[in-house]
């Protein structure tokens, strides 16, 4: 940007103009998962920007205005981006409600461990300049931890569904391969996998 002083021009260069290199890497993306995926593609495409609409569209406005507690709103929106996701992937079997509970139970882990992990470790959610400038100037009454407590919760959503509907889609092979295997054998083989994946 060019400002005079005093009769003379001044220079601020803020920063790269990047946006246009994001729209073609979302572009090369939203391509690939096209060409690779399919009509599961486009369905993942359907949730990934579901999930970015409920959050910039419902969720931040919600958290601006003050009227409900952020850990409330922010459990409810990861309760609805893991019943749509789940659903529309998956559809309506036994293996997508198995999934949308392993997420619930999942997340709700995720829930204690990062409410106590704020508390213990006396994280106020302003660790940045950025964020101390806007409690400052524009959002004195928001309360930083709980939107800290949210980017954690929605930063591990996503890890959480996968892993849940992974081992719903491999119990169900199991039971689909051997329609006689007992609950607790489905039980126990659920857990072999899943201590697979944590062991990764």
């Amino acid at each position: 940007a060019e400002t005079q002083a005093g009769g003379k021009a001044k220079y601020d260069v803020a920063d790269y103009q990047r946006l246009p290199y994001v729209y073609i890497l979302l572009g090369v993306f939203a391509l690939v998962m096209l060409a690779i995926g399919r009509k599961v593609g486009i369905k993942s495409l359907f949730v990934i920007c579901f999930a970015v609409a409920i959050i910039l569209e419902v969720m931040i406005p919600q958290i601006i205005k003050g009227q409900w507690s952020i850990t409330m709103i922010t459990l409810a929106v990861s309760a609805l981006i893991t019943l749509v996701t789940q659903i529309t992937v998956s559809g309506f079997k036994a293996k997508t409600w198995g999934a949308i509970l392993g997420t619930v139970g999942g997340v709700a882990m995720a829930s204690l461990l990062a409410s106590l992990s704020i508390s213990w470790m006396h994280l106020t959610g302003l660790e940045t300049e950025e964020a101390v400038m806007l409690k400052v100037t524009y959002l004195h009454s928001l309360n930083f931890q709980e939107v800290l407590f949210a980017g954690i919760i929605l930063g591990a959503l996503g890890a959480v569904m996968d892993v849940a509907i992974s081992i719903a889609s491999s119990l169900q092979e199991i039971k689909l391969s051997n329609p006689r295997v007992s609950g607790w054998n489905l039980f126990t083989s659920g857990m072999n996998i899943g201590n697979d994946i944590m062991g990764t």
